[in-house]
């Protein structure tokens, strides 16, 4: 009696399990309303997998969207010729464009996270690298051009403005908010107009008396900004260089012209000397 009803037992429980799956085609599915556990007898979701798995071909997770199902998690490899390993993650917008993408390619080495845009999919971060060559990461503006570029071969360099030590830079490009230490520097003359004209023959040279005057009523070399201005405003180097370097050609001028004087002096002063001996002979 106890053989029959554990016959009938198992015999249930048989018919049971095969209730719960049934195939479409080369598909099948499981009805049931439980989980399903693959090396766990207790499992926590709809498929629990306790253990290794291995995908050899392209798999995906979906979510509902539009009443339509899309593809957010994609493991496998990709639809290309050498269909490489890959990682894709993606989110979809009211459109049901791609709104954020992942993927990281093992032969390429790279990663990028894009974004959806009414005038396309647009590039945000690329990071990558390859053995033996260029390791890359580029950050990318609203309109898909590169706007930071860090790269371990060639130039490195940034587009737009930048702030160190600060949040706002104003109308600079570059705003440093502290000290800064340069080995070489070269500063390159825009809209300046250098002075050699100073040396023109038709340049003005004021006079002596005309700058101490000046000088007595401003307290400071006409042409140089104040020490007001410069609290105020701050001193453009391109521009100090050439207001120094124009004084120190001025001075020149000035001392060009005493020695002139002194040439003459010393002359005048020799013949009067030469004169009075004659006299005195």
């Amino acid at each position: 009696m106890k053989k029959i009803f554990l016959s009938l037992f198992a015999t249930a429980a048989i018919f049971s399990a095969k209730a719960q799956w049934s195939s479409s085609g080369t598909h099948i599915h499981n009805t049931n309303s439980g989980f399903v556990g693959l090396g766990t007898t207790n499992p926590l979701s709809l498929l629990h997998v306790n253990g290794s798995s291995t995908v050899e071909a392209r798999t995906w997770t979906g979510a509902s969207h539009n009443s339509s199902t899309v593809p957010s998690l994609l493991i496998g490899k990709l639809d290309d010729p050498q269909l490489v390993p890959a990682l894709q993650i993606a989110t979809y917008d009211f459109s049901g464009q791609v709104w954020a993408y992942f993927q990281g390619i093992r032969w390429a080495q790279h990663f990028k996270f894009q974004r959806s845009s009414p005038n396309g999919t647009k590039d945000m971060i690329q990071l990558g690298g390859s053995e033996g060559g260029d390791n890359y990461m580029n950050v990318f503006a609203g309109d898909g051009t590169i706007r930071v570029a860090l790269n371990s071969v060639n130039a490195c360099y940034f587009r737009g403005k930048l702030a160190i030590g600060t949040d706002n830079p104003g109308s600079y490009m570059l705003a440093v908010n502290g000290d800064a230490i340069f080995t070489k520097i070269k500063v390159k003359a825009y809209g300046t107009n250098w002075p050699d004209y100073v040396f023109s023959s038709n340049y003005r040279l004021p006079s002596l008396k005309e700058v101490e005057t000046f000088i007595q009523k401003n307290h400071h070399l006409p042409g140089v900004p104040s020490a007001q201005e410069v609290k105020n405003n701050g001193i453009d180097v391109t521009d100090n260089q050439a207001v120094l370097l124009k004084k120190i050609e001025e001075l020149t001028l000035y001392v060009i012209e005493l020695n002139k004087r002194n040439e003459q002096q010393d002359a005048e002063i020799k013949d009067l000397r030469s004169r009075l001996s004659a006299n005195n002979n």
